[in-house]
Order: structure tokens, then C-alpha cells, then sequence
């Protein structure tokens, strides 16, 4: 059964222009609304428009990405940098999610992200 949503998770990570997103996990395509700082919890979350496709049973509030900062993870400075970009420019970015929700309880948490 899971070899079969691989291929499925794949399609629909995709169709958000994130290739090789973890089976399971959401994507969204859309432009920046809002980006929120947690500097005591070391996350960033990023509010996107768009929908929120395939999210996990776990993300109650869609449309909202969590970016852990803790995790020693360089790439995740990066990441930041694009949502600030795609936010200054007003440019469309697309995020992939990992189908946890680690960083906030109801937030999943970003896996990739790119900018149109």
C-alpha cells in the first residue's frame, strides 16, 4: 500500500513544483502573506495563499508552514531568505512539506520551497 501513495505523494509534490517531496506530505503554491518569528520556540511560520494540498491529519491550519530553526540545518537560513524575497518581490514561491508537524503541533512542517 505505501509503495502505491509514493508514486501518488510524488505527482501531487509536483503539481506544487517541489519534486521529491516525502510521501504523505502536503504541498502549496502561493505568495506570501505573512511570515511570524518565534525567536524563544526557534521557528519561523510562513503564511502562504493558495491552498494547502494533501495536508497531514495533523495540520489544522493549512495555509501555514512551519520552518524549525534549532535543528543546526544552513539550508533553513536559505529557505528563510526565499519567503523573505518572494515576499519583498511579491513573487510566488511553492512549498513541500514533510507530513510531520515537529516544529508547531499543527503546523507541518517545510521540507523544500522554491521561488517562481
Amino acid at each position: 500500500m505505501r509503495a502505491l501513495l509514493k508514486p501518488i505523494a510524488a505527482a501531487a509534490a509536483l503539481s506544487v513544483g517541489i519534486p521529491g517531496s516525502p510521501a504523505l506530505a502536503g504541498g502549496q503554491s502561493g505568495t506570501v502573506s505573512k511570515l511570524e518569528i518565534v525567536k524563544s520556540a526557534n521557528y519561523v511560520v510562513v503564511n502562504l495563499t493558495g491552498s494547502h494540498v494533501s495536508p497531514p491529519a495533523c495540520a489544522t491550519q493549512p495555509g501555514r508552514w512551519a520552518l524549525k530553526t534549532s535543528d543546526g540545518n544552513a539550508l533553513n537560513d536559505k529557505i528563510y531568505s526565499l519567503f523573505l524575497t518572494a515576499q519583498a518581490t511579491g513573487r510566488t514561491v511553492a512549498i513541500g512539506g514533510t507530513g510531520t508537524c515537529t516544529a508547531v503541533s499543527s503546523i507541518e512542517d517545510i521540507d523544500a520551497a522554491n521561488i517562481n
